[in-house]
């Protein structure tokens, strides 16, 4: 018997851009073997380099529902948010923990009931560091939101 996929899995992921990345130049084959890397885990490292760990879960039925809420109209601002707001609100939202990125936190903290996020000081710390990181990370929760039980390729 197969062990059927997880409803809930935690999953890394490496900026496409980390110098500890070992990757080709060729667009193609690079984007295949980052593809191949996030769907396995096995990431092309170069020898001596540890690169920066971002952990993830995948979102909740409830925690999809409250992100796209406040995406239509936020609590806070009282009106939609612009994509990049969207984008940061769903790391805030899926980040659990990141290694190697000096003294940032990812401490969450209640938002809204059974909903917790991240400090914004993180996005902002990301985005100085890895400015591409945001949208490159929000494209692949995108994905699994919209595959949420994937098959094995």
């Amino acid at each position: 018997m197969i062990k059927p996929p997880s409803l809930v899995s935690d999953f890394t992921l490496v900026w496409s851009h980390d110098p500890a990345l070992d990757l080709p130049s060729d667009p193609e084959e690079r984007a295949r073997l980052l593809k191949l890397a996030r769907e396995t885990g096995n990431w092309p490292l170069r020898d001596g380099h540890a690169p920066t760990l971002f952990h993830f879960r995948d979102l909740s039925r409830e925690e999809i529902g409250w992100w796209r809420g406040e995406c239509a109209s936020s609590t806070i601002y009282g009106r939609p948010l612009s994509d990049v707001e969207q984008t940061d609100l769903l790391i805030r939202l899926t980040i659990r923990g990141a290694d190697n990125f000096g003294k940032v936190k990812t401490e969450r903290k209640n938002a809204a009931k059974g909903i917790q996020l991240a400090p914004m000081e993180f996005i902002e710390a990301l985005h100085a560091a890895a400015p591409t990181a945001l949208g490159e990370f929000a494209d692949v929760l995108i994905e699994r939101m919209r595959e949420h039980i994937r098959p094995l390729s």
